[in-house]
């Protein structure tokens, strides 16, 4: 499914299109550089991370502005609200792949903790990221021997809100140094709590002051107000390598999202919306498909659906358009990159298969190209849904080195 919302953003946005992060005040600022509330506008950027939310920091410093005197509102009108209802698809709601899209997504809403055993004190480092003005660690874990085992049993925090809005991630068991370093994604806390705690730590860092302790609260950018920047985040093109290489759900909902809401611009994003627009994209190309089901764009869906056939003739057409270049190079290689890194690694099919994988509980897919020892670039594209499906890629893999050596025209 993310084949199709990564195709149709090229083509309906272009590979050059950059999401917009903006920065406003209710006025401009004073002499020396205090402003009331900061009002912090979002787009749906799918890849706000720290990095670019210091250069966002740095162009409001660059406009003048040294205190914020207020608070910290944050506007996400430009989603509809509850796009999830705060429901997963499995119940995993501390999962990464699990995180909901939202207009100011920050950091993809997923803390990452790396532990590191250091022998020589006996000790464990934590570490995190990104930095959130309000996250605290308490770590008591005790290094020990032995073999690792499920490292993440002794390891995943608990998160304990405070009196005086500090947030503790502690962590307390035991970590076997045989484990060596490791990172453990959770997702935890909600929209605002990153995207407020995020601006706010990187404010700080930048050398921005605060009058007082700020609120971080939910509202619109007022009319009038002062633009203090407008930060533009990585192009489209980057954006489809990152979802079809990783297979990032919440990437590919934020594109599925401004898709509708770039094309068919009538009050706030929305899924219904984006299905409307693609429908009418994918007929305008010849490309009607009855049986396809649009849910959230990403795939993590049980509702979702598209047949091998039409598949196939979306990605035949995306070989024949000017997005093919971009299209291509943004699926895992097989025994190269991304989702395909550790598949067929020793096969001479290595390196010439382009493919998107497709997880779920009683399905695995994958759909692509591969290009064979005949010198033709195939189509391929195997749906599986079963109970065993989970035991389908030896199937997948052969099928694959099939294509590879050739298939057979008469």
């Amino acid at each position: 499914m993310k084949l199709i919302t990564t195709f149709a953003g090229l083509q309906l946005l272009g590979p050059s299109y950059r999401w917009q992060t903006s920065l406003y005040a209710d006025r401009e600022p004073t002499a020396d550089g205090v402003v009331g509330n900061v009002y912090l506008r979002g787009q749906g950027d799918p890849k706000l991370v720290p990095e670019e939310m210091a250069k966002l920091v740095a162009e409001a410093r660059r406009a003048g502005v040294t205190t914020i005197a207020g608070d910290v509102v944050l506007d996400r009108s430009y989603f509809q609200s509850g796009l999830d209802n705060g429901g997963t698809i499995d119940g995993e709601t501390h999962r990464a792949y699990n995180v909901a899209p939202d207009a100011l997504l920050y950091s993809f809403k997923t803390l990452s903790f790396t532990l590191t055993p250091d022998a020589a004190t006996q000790t464990v480092g934590v570490s995190v990221m990104p930095p959130l003005a309000q996250l605290r660690l308490d770590n008591r874990l005790a290094l020990t021997n032995g073999r690792c085992g499920d490292w993440r049993a002794g390891a995943t925090p608990t998160l304990s809100p405070q009196t005086d809005g500090t947030v503790v991630a502690s962590f307390d068991g035991n970590y076997s140094a045989d484990c060596g370093e490791q990172v453990l994604n959770y997702a935890a806390l909600s929209h605002d709590d990153f995207i407020g705690g995020g601006f706010i730590a990187q404010w700080l860092a930048a050398g921005g002051t605060f009058a007082r302790p700020p609120a971080i609260r939910t509202g619109r950018v007022p009319r009038p107000a002062f633009r203090l920047t407008r930060h533009y985040g990585m192009p489209l093109a980057d954006i489809v390598r990152d979802t079809n290489k990783y297979s990032n759900n919440v990437m590919a909902r934020q594109l599925f999202l401004t898709i509708g809401a770039e094309i068919d611009r009538g009050g706030p994003a929305s899924t219904a919306r984006s299905a409307a627009v693609i429908r009418r994209w994918l007929s305008h190309q010849g490309l009607d498909m009855p049986g396809l089901m649009l849910d959230n764009g990403s795939g993590l869906s049980r509702q979702e659906r598209i047949s091998a056939y039409d598949l196939a003739r979306l990605l035949q057409q995306a070989l024949a358009s000017e997005a093919a270049p971009i299209f291509v190079s943004s699926l895992p290689v097989l025994g190269v990159d991304g989702t395909l890194r550790n598949r067929l690694t020793r096969s001479s099919a290595a390196g010439h298969g382009y493919l998107k994988t497709g997880t779920l509980a009683d399905v695995r897919a994958i759909a692509g190209y591969v290009d064979a020892v005949d010198g033709r670039r195939y189509i391929v594209v195997s749906l599986i849904n079963h109970p065993n499906a989970a035991q389908a890629q030896q199937a997948h893999d052969a099928l694959l080195e099939w294509v590879y050596r050739g298939v057979p025209t008469h």
